[in-house]
């Protein structure tokens, strides 16, 4: 992780859980990141990245979703950052299908991040 303190970051904002746990984890190793551009969307991250602005730290099941068509991907070896992540349905009612459908992508987005 040493390596990414000399980039500019592109990166989601401070009150994100996602950049709280990059940031925190980056202090642990006594680390300060430089975040040149902070936005909201993953789409405009992978945008900017693309434009040249800088790098940025993303979860690989959260990129898996987005055209990296250009881009370099990297792991990153060093303190790993994890998420628990839960789906919340009624016990009295079954899915509608369209429930099921979502449930289905978002467990086959997750598990390809994971390989």
């Amino acid at each position: 992780m040493t390596q990414i303190a000399r980039e500019p970051l592109v990166s989601l904002p401070n009150d994100s859980r996602t950049r709280r746990a990059i940031d925190a984890a980056a202090s642990k190793q006594g680390i300060t990141l430089r975040h040149a551009a902070t936005v909201t969307q993953l789409a405009t991250v992978t945008s900017l990245v693309r434009a040249g602005l800088g790098v940025a730290i993303v979860s690989a099941g959260a990129i898996a979703a987005f055209n990296t068509g250009g881009l370099k991907t990297l792991p990153i070896i060093g303190p790993t950052l994890s998420r628990n992540l839960g789906l919340i349905t009624l016990k009295e009612r079954e899915p509608t299908p369209a429930a099921i459908g979502l449930s289905t992508l978002i467990r086959s987005i997750w598990s390809a991040g994971r390989d």
